[in-house]
């Protein structure tokens, strides 16, 4: 089991190297998320805002995307902003890859705490990290598909474990 273990660290190490090296590349990323995140911090932090609106006189983000939420350009924005002086580290939009791993993290938690085997929550972790497409939005980043799957995978560990627990609260917040 302790094979396993390293390997899947190793290949989570993989991963999180890939997105850092990798600049923003996906069609999502470069077409929409990172020119949204661009223009919601120059409404933000620009003198002259964004098409001549800033936050002073209309208050939040006045621009919609017509399909997605704002959070994804808002995590993209803070993920430029807060790595704007790091230049090896540039491009690298970081919550994508930390959504990633924490999806990792709470199927194997979900799994040991039902299960109450550490080495079946391994084998969760190593099955959760090695799906290709799970590490290929990892990667790419811009892709909201990551943030679902990682909403899912949180509902469903409380929800499992609500149920073990006969506990309403946890069962509740997992719906």
């Amino acid at each position: 089991m302790t094979l396993l273990s390293v390997f899947t660290l190793i290949y989570v190490g993989i991963i999180v190297a890939e997105n850092v090296m990798t600049p923003v590349s996906s069609w999502d990323g470069l077409g929409y998320w990172t020119n949204w995140a661009a223009r919601f911090l120059s409404f933000d932090m620009e003198p002259n805002g964004f098409n001549g609106r800033v936050r002073a006189e209309f208050g939040s983000f006045p621009f919609t995307h017509p399909r997605h939420s704002a959070t994804i350009y808002q995590i993209s924005a803070f993920s430029g902003f807060d790595l704007r002086e790091t230049e090896w580290l540039r491009g690298w939009l970081a919550p994508w890859a930390v959504a990633w791993i924490s999806g990792g993290m709470v199927v194997t938690g979900a799994v040991q705490a039902v299960s109450k085997r550490a080495w079946l929550g391994v084998i969760a972790a190593y099955m959760y990290v090695s799906r290709p497409l799970l590490g290929n939005h990892a990667v790419l980043s811009a892709y909201a598909d990551l943030w679902v799957t990682t909403g899912v995978c949180v509902s469903a560990g409380l929800l499992v474990i609500g149920l073990q627990l006969s506990n309403n609260h946890l069962i509740a917040i997992s719906l």
